[in-house]
């Protein structure tokens, strides 16, 4: 990069010197190695501007059960006026006036830059996605002339879900695959059963899986209400330390049951 500066420079200079040649006298030429002047700032009054630093839910993963309290943090700066922040959620990702739910109002901020949060109570929000908004308005746009800056209007991006107290974020359902005894073998009451199996639960690191093995006394799967079957192990508790369903999922339990302390089951095909 500085190799290619200084040769910019030097053609400059060498494209000047020639212009210098044929050129009216009076024309004067920028000794090699000047910076390039900084042209001034045109006067006028900048816009203000806002961003949204942090949505935060009692959860921190933009989730939140009503009652619950949420604060955004936003940075307001006005170099030359006093301008006013108003923060505010909707289910629209292009909310008009009847949309919006205001959360603060008239934050000053300027001339300089502010920081500042804003909370929301959720007591009284209707269950369902919100966006957040922030405005800022330094009060100088004429709508009759077009001219000042108009407000601006910012959002976090990433929505926030308010959801009915108790309901929480969704919790997927664990799965087992059954990998052994086969459905159609033959067992006597002086056998030993391997029950081997696999199980998947992606909320694992979080909670702790019961796998329960029941034995049932009938070949009717639709009466257990009035004829229960009857639990042939202790349940079999399973946490993050057992298994990690993203990095080993494929991790088998196998428990072995020993089939004479199982009542003897007459019924046949």
């Amino acid at each position: 990069m500085k190799r290619r500066m200084t040769y910019s420079k030097l053609m400059s200079f060498a494209l000047c010197a020639s212009l210098t040649m044929f050129a009216a006298v009076g024309m004067e030429c920028p000794p090699p190695g000047d910076e390039p002047t900084i042209p001034d700032v045109l006067p006028g009054n900048r816009a203000p501007r806002l961003i949204i630093t942090a949505v935060n839910t009692p959860e921190g993963n933009m989730t939140a059960e009503q009652g619950d309290l949420v604060t955004i943090d936003f940075t307001g700066e006005d170099s030359e006026d006093r301008a006013n922040v108003s923060i505010f959620a909707s289910t629209s990702i292009n909310p008009d006036t009847g949309t919006m739910l205001p959360i603060l109002v008239n934050f000053p901020v300027g001339p300089g830059e502010a920081s500042g949060t804003a909370f929301w109570p959720t007591n009284a929000v209707a269950p369902g996605t919100y966006f957040i908004f922030g405005t800022i308005d330094d009060g100088t746009f004429d709508s009759a002339t077009g001219e000042g800056n108009p407000p601006i209007r910012v959002t976090n991006g990433e929505p926030i879900l308010i959801t009915a107290p108790g309901v929480g974020e969704e919790n997927a359902p664990p799965e087992v695959e059954v990998q052994l005894p086969s459905s159609d073998v033959g067992l006597t009451n002086n056998d030993i059963l391997t029950v081997r199996f696999s199980p998947n639960d992606p909320d694992i690191g979080e909670e702790v899986l019961t796998a329960r093995i029941f034995f049932d006394t009938d070949r009717n799967p639709n009466n257990d209400a009035s004829n229960p079957p009857i639990e042939v192990v202790d349940p079999i508790l399973l946490d993050a330390t057992d298994f990690d369903p993203v990095t080993d999922p494929d991790v088998d339990v196998e428990i072995t049951i020993n089939l004479n302390e199982i009542p003897i089951n007459r019924e046949t095909d």
